[in-house]
């Protein structure tokens, strides 16, 4: 039997910005906050790379925003 397994599916701040139309400091700004509160929130290999958000990520960043608006 074969086993089906979902794409992962990852996004850059600025994709993730742009589908919600939002601007892309407007999620940089729930990444720190999110942080802060000791979470971990994407990827990033160094400080001029961008951030990778998984689909979990992206997630978890839309539950934040809804429960602190």
């Amino acid at each position: 039997m074969k086993e089906s397994t979902k794409p992962i599916l990852t996004q850059t701040v600025t994709e993730l910005a742009k589908e919600w139309a939002v601007a892309p400091r407007t999620i940089q700004r729930v990444i720190t906050k999110m942080t802060q509160a000791g979470k971990t929130v994407g990827k990033q290999l160094g400080p001029t790379y961008p951030i990778i958000l998984y689909d979990a990520d992206v997630q978890a960043i839309e539950q934040w925003r809804k429960k602190h608006p």
